[in-house]
């Protein structure tokens, strides 16, 4: 019975041919006839299949993960914070001020401060937490349409005292402000609103899939899309934990399939990330700047550098909580499924031996290390254990590039926190007034909460691949 040579021991067995090794999982994957071998009848290489030995990966420790309520209350305490620290640049007292004023006995200057444009910052992020209680902790799991309808209309009530509170404000800041300072305030939350209502996992979608009774089987009364995995949820952050599941798909083309719907979920976390700290440092550093008026002096090169630090604490506060090291664990998993190809060159100019050597590319087959796979008119070169990938596909290669190596984004980050933490502590250093000293001093705190929970992730990581490798050497678990 012939057969295609892939790895380890190979024996012939009923039409089938297997590789045994022991102590590892196996995956059947079905070979095409283009990639059978040339003395092999066509028939009898459609029946053809190769056993592959699977891709194992470490089991990593369940390292604590902060509850969504939690993070939501201590991203909200940083942002109000930042708010402070903003307005007591801007408004904190000065030495000119004239001392029979009663504002001069204070810190800050509080009658500059408009009170109502404080609230409404305020209740915008309040709307994360607001959010999170309702849509994960009290969302109906069960097919009670009694609790249901007692959901909605909970969503609804609350959702309505939010609006009153926003509106009341902002017909307060009309009275005060022109609508050139309005129009400020606004154009973020134009394109916010229709994004948010209309999105696939909004309120709106989610009660109009519970009046009409849909469902699947993981997350109750949801909506249903087609062209998704069957037993997968509508979409893979509803629940934040379904993804676990993926990365172990023992077929070629449901591995593509997985990596397309992670392609999806991961672009829109990053999306969340990229929207959720561009809000918040528009809303925290400069808004407030934007609505001082004429003769307010303050340091402007301050206030926008402490803008731009809000932006990246925010950006490194939301990748913490999005990107957690199981779901980078699910995303690495794939990646080795799917593989990779090098460009080694087009049909044209490489030698006709090269050509008879290479393999037709077929989206049903797996291909080997260094297999020679022919795809359209070019050449490509496999680089992982297993490779599904098509070969000009952008959005595998870049899939593969970030995640075939376990612990890359995880340094990445490690080094955006480690970063951060060290501009803090140069701005404590270089500082030479009361109240720049104690901004960075407060937010320093949200900051060494992150880095000590990424570092702690790092090394835990580190050291379970560091000995699945049977490696124990620093430069082993540092630099992988």
């Amino acid at each position: 019975m012939p057969y295609r040579r892939i790895s380890g021991k190979q024996t012939t067995l009923g039409g089938r041919s297997r590789l045994t090794n022991k102590g590892l999982n196996q995956s059947t994957f079905p070979i095409s006839s283009a990639s059978s071998p040339k003395n092999v009848s066509s028939g009898e290489a459609n029946k053809t299949t190769v056993t592959l030995v699977a891709v194992n990966h470490p089991k990593i420790p369940d390292l604590p993960t902060m509850n969504p309520l939690g993070f939501e209350f201590l991203y909200l305490g940083y942002l109000l914070t930042a708010l402070f620290g903003q307005l007591l640049s801007i408004y904190k007292t000065v030495w000119w001020y004239p001392s029979t004023l009663p504002p001069s006995t204070m810190t800050m200057n509080f009658h500059l401060i408009d009170k109502n444009l404080t609230v409404l910052i305020a209740l915008l992020f309040v709307r994360r937490v607001l959010y999170t209680i309702m849509w994960k902790h009290l969302k109906p799991s069960t097919d009670n349409m009694m609790y249901i309808f007692v959901w909605i209309l909970a969503c609804l009530v609350v959702g309505c005292i939010w609006i009153i509170e926003i509106m009341q404000n902002v017909v307060a800041l009309h009275e005060t402000f022109t609508s050139v300072k309005l129009m400020f305030l606004y154009y973020p939350l134009i394109f916010w609103l229709p994004i948010y209502w209309i999105s696939e996992n909004g309120f709106l979608t989610y009660s109009l899939g519970c009046l009409k009774g849909q469902k699947n089987s993981k997350n109750c009364l949801s909506l249903k899309s087609p062209g998704r995995l069957k037993d997968q949820p509508e979409s893979i952050g509803d629940g934040r934990t379904s993804y676990i599941n993926l990365g172990n798909a023992c077929d070629a083309e449901q591995v593509r399939e997985e990596v397309n719907l992670l392609c999806c979920d991961f672009n829109s976390r990053l999306a969340e990330i990229v929207f959720s700290s561009l809000l918040g440092a528009y809303y925290v550093g400069l808004v407030p700047i934007f609505y001082t008026e004429t003769y307010q002096s303050f340091d402007v090169a301050w206030s926008l550098q402490y803008t731009a630090l809000i932006l990246v604490n925010t950006f490194s506060m939301l990748t913490s909580f999005l990107l957690p090291p199981r779901y980078l664990q699910v995303l690495h998993k794939c990646a080795s499924l799917l593989g990779g190809y090098e460009l080694v060159g087009n049909t044209t100019n490489i030698t006709s031996e090269t050509i008879d050597s290479c393999e037709q590319w077929s989206p049903s087959v797996v291909f080997s290390v260094d297999a020679l796979v022919q795809y359209q008119d070019n050449i490509y070169k496999a680089v992982g254990k297993h490779n599904t990938a098509c070969p000009n596909n952008s959005t595998h290669q870049r899939f593969f590039f970030m995640f075939y190596k376990p612990l890359r984004v995880l340094n990445w980050l490690l080094g955006l926190h480690f970063a951060i933490a060290v501009f803090q502590i140069h701005l404590l250093i270089w500082s030479t007034h009361w109240d720049q000293l104690i901004i960075p001093a407060l937010l320093q705190f949200f900051s060494y909460f992150i880095l000590f929970t990424t570092l702690r992730d790092r090394i835990v990581l580190g050291k379970a691949y560091a000995i699945y490798d049977g490696s124990l050497s620093s430069s082993r678990i540092w630099f992988p």
